[in-house]
This record gives C-alpha cells, structure tokens and sequence, in this order.
C-alpha cells in the first residue's frame, strides 16, 4: 500500500488510513473509491481491530478500554508483539488534531505482518472518516433486525478484523434489518453482527454470559444500569424468549444504545421503546458527554 503525503490533508479527506509509528502518522493511500472506513483496510494483512468514534473532534470515547481489550486479544492469540500506547495514542492525537469540521468515527487495528512505512516498520494502521449515526427516527422509533443463523464468530473474545469481511454478505441498516442477530446452538441469542443484543424483562436486563464478544459499550451500559439499581444479569436467552421480553436493545462503540422494537417482524414488547432502554439511553449519552477524553490521556491507563 502507497504513502500519501500529508497527516493533514489526509484527515481532511472523507475516509483515510495511516500507520503509526514513533515518527507520528504516515498517510497510506485507500484503494480508489472506497468510501466506507472498513472497507479502506481490505489490502491490508487482518490482524485484530478496535473502532471508536469522537466527542467534539478531539476526544475520544473509552478509548482505555478499547485499548486493553485489544491487548487481551493480541494475548490470547499468542502474538509476540506488544502495543506499544504511546505511539498509538501520539498518532491519534495528530491525526484529531487536524479535523476540524466533525466528529470522526476511528479504527485501529494491528496487523498480522510487518508494514514498512518511510517512517520505519509498524503493524499498526489508524482509519478515520466523518462519523456517521443511525437516523433519528431509528433513537426515537427504534429499529427492526432479523435472525441469522449463518454465521458465528470463529474466536468470540478476539476482536478478529476478519470478521468484518464474513459478515459483508449480510448488510447492515435496511429498515427491517438495522443488524443481523446470530443465533447459536439450539436456539441461543448471542450478538448483533456489529453490536451486543439485550433483552428486557421484568425490568431485568438479559445478555448472554458466553461465546460472545467483550463489548465496551456493553460494559459502560452495565455500569450505567447498576448505578440506576436496574438488574443487570448474564443469562442466556433463546429465540423462545423473544416472545417474553418487553424491550430490547443493542450497544455498539459507534451508534451507542439504539432501541430494538422488532424482531424478524414480530414486535418486541409493545413494538415501542421502552422506559429502561429510554434510561440507559439517556445515561449514555450523558456518560459520552461527561467521560470522553483526548488520545495521550489513555497512554498510563491502568491494563487489565
């Protein structure tokens, strides 16, 4: 993949990708008319990714957790490499530094090989375009997805870059299609194919425990829900119980917690959304607002 030439004009364009490395952020040039960030990144050897998006340009939503859960998948993939933060985080803060017109929706991935850069090599790429959410009838309103027993996650703790590319067949945001929830062995819910799923019943928040990924914004939800004294619980559910719950609602790093009020056409509850969803949804925006922080300041966060 070819360098551009600037860390400037780079950011200004709408999608744009640069590796990382101790010189600071070397633009690479995107293959011609990709316009869609993940797309941007298909030339590149797949490794594992993180995306996040921005709160006035220049801060960043939990980028420390999205940092540490990158670190817990290099680690159980068993790679020697080390991710090296204050790099990471450097690049980041140049590559903000220089948007000026809007939020960014951001990826980061590490690579499984080795990129030489005139800057020297580095196995990290940054991706970044103008953030881009659901529209406000879909908040509002909420959102139908469909069921999809196709597809699996081949290692569901690992934030595998290759996953992105599996689950291209299946596009997200038709209007009965917002996402695709798969389903697992005998029945069982497990995520949206780029978000975690909830269902709501009783007042009690269901999710399953296992065999899906580690959401950040999952576990930002979970801190808001036990701060509200609403029940938050691991518990399996099926495509049995979809008849039973009165909410439900999906979380991801880029649309936040956006209401689920149909499932394969069938209404969730009363086909609104409901008190609990409402609340978390406010917590949440609330929470963005009040907690999103600049890139250098991830670097000394504690890992875990």
């Amino acid at each position: 993949m070819k360098t551009s030439n600037s860390a400037e004009s780079g950011a200004q364009r709408g999608c744009q990708l640069f590796s990382a490395t101790s010189g600071g952020p070397v633009p690479l040039a995107a293959a011609p008319g990709v316009s869609e960030l993940n797309d941007a990144f298909d030339e590149l050897p797949l490794g594992i990714y993180e995306g996040l998006r921005t709160v006035d340009r220049t801060r960043l939503v939990a980028l420390p957790e999205h940092l540490q859960r990158a670190e817990r998948s290099l680690t159980r993939l068993g790679w020697s490499i080390e991710l090296d933060r204050s790099v990471l985080c450097s690049c980041l803060a140049t590559i903000l530094a220089n948007v000026t017109e809007t939020d960014s929706r951001v990826r980061f991935d590490i690579l499984s090989e080795t990129l030489d850069t005139p800057n020297g090599p580095t196995r990290v790429v940054v991706g970044i375009a103008p953030l881009t959410l659901p529209s406000a009838s879909a908040y509002r309103d909420g959102v139908g997805i469909q069921l999809l027993r196709e597809l699996e996650r081949g290692a569901p703790l690992i934030k595998d870059a290759s996953f992105v590319v599996e689950r291209r067949p299946f596009p997200l945001g038709a209007p009965e299609a917002f996402e695709r929830l798969l389903v697992g062995r005998s029945g069982r819910l497990l995520e949206c194919t780029a978000s975690s799923f909830f269902g709501v019943r009783g007042g009690t928040i269901h999710t399953a425990g296992d065999g899906v990924l580690e959401g950040v914004t999952a576990g930002i939800v979970a801190r808001i829900a036990g701060h509200a004294s609403i029940d938050f619980v691991e518990r399996d559910l099926s495509t049995n119980d979809l008849a039973t719950l009165d909410e439900a609602f999906l979380t991801s790093s880029i649309k936040g917690v956006v209401p689920i009020v149909r499932v394969d056409g069938r209404p969730i509850g009363a086909g609104s959304p409901g008190p609990v969803t409402q609340q978390l949804m406010k917590g949440y925006a609330d929470y963005i607002q009040s907690q999103a922080r600049p890139a250098l300041d991830a670097v000394d966060v504690t890992r875990s």
